[in-house]
């Protein structure tokens, strides 16, 4: 099945140049099956901004969040980032400023979220 899959993703025109264009350094593939039917999705991307160290699942109480950041070609700094609870709506995340110093959240389990300025690349004129 997965080499059926891959030949029918070379055979599109489309998909093979996702397949083959270097600008796509992330990806991903999700599938779902009801009955005889089988719907793949390949998903495409490119890393704007990556952390210098993995974060940490669990944080205590006083610890600081390892925030730092690669610099390189095509990455770019996050100037902002924000947390929620998990499940809460990311509309309701609040951005605070990278460089701030003490965050007080309740304990909890979240996720971040980090904000890039566009990069020069694909920034609009």
């Amino acid at each position: 099945m997965a080499l059926k899959l891959v030949s029918g993703f070379l055979e599109s025109a489309d998909h093979r140049d996702n397949l083959l264009n270097p600008d796509y350094t992330d990806h991903g593939i999700g599938a779902a099956a009801a009955g005889d039917r089988l719907i793949v999705v390949h998903v495409f991307g490119a890393r704007r901004g990556a952390l210098e160290q993995d974060l940490p699942l669990q944080v205590s109480q006083g610890a600081e969040l390892p925030l730092a950041f690669e610099e390189g070609e095509g990455l770019s700094t996050p100037v902002k980032y924000g947390f929620a609870r998990l499940g809460q709506p990311t509309a309701e995340v609040v951005p605070l400023d990278v460089a701030l110093s003490e965050v007080v959240v309740e304990p909890g389990a979240y996720q971040l979220q980090f904000l890039c300025r566009p990069s020069r690349a694909t920034a609009s004129p």
